[in-house]
């Protein structure tokens, strides 16, 4: 099993935002965090199924502190690992 880093930012309207800096296309939104979490798991694994089945070579995961030297706006907002 691996994990991917989801970065969460809560938009102006109150939607959780979330977006896998390994996967740029790959993003979804929930109403709360919990909604937010629970679409990044199921958003994730159909992105990778997706991949998958197109022959795609699936990367190994960034780890956090690539992510942010990469894109230092990324240390305000929240993280957490998917697993998939």
């Amino acid at each position: 099993m691996q994990a991917y880093i989801a970065l969460i930012r809560l938009d102006r309207d109150g939607t959780f935002l979330v977006e896998f800096p390994d996967f740029p296309e790959c993003t979804t939104a929930g109403e709360t965090l919990r909604h937010a979490r629970l679409l990044a798991e199921a958003t994730l694994a159909a992105h990778l199924d997706g991949l998958r089945k197109a022959g795609v070579e699936i990367p190994e995961p960034s780890c956090l502190k690539d992510i942010r030297q990469h894109d230092p706006a990324t240390a305000e907002v929240m993280s957490l690992l998917v697993a998939v």
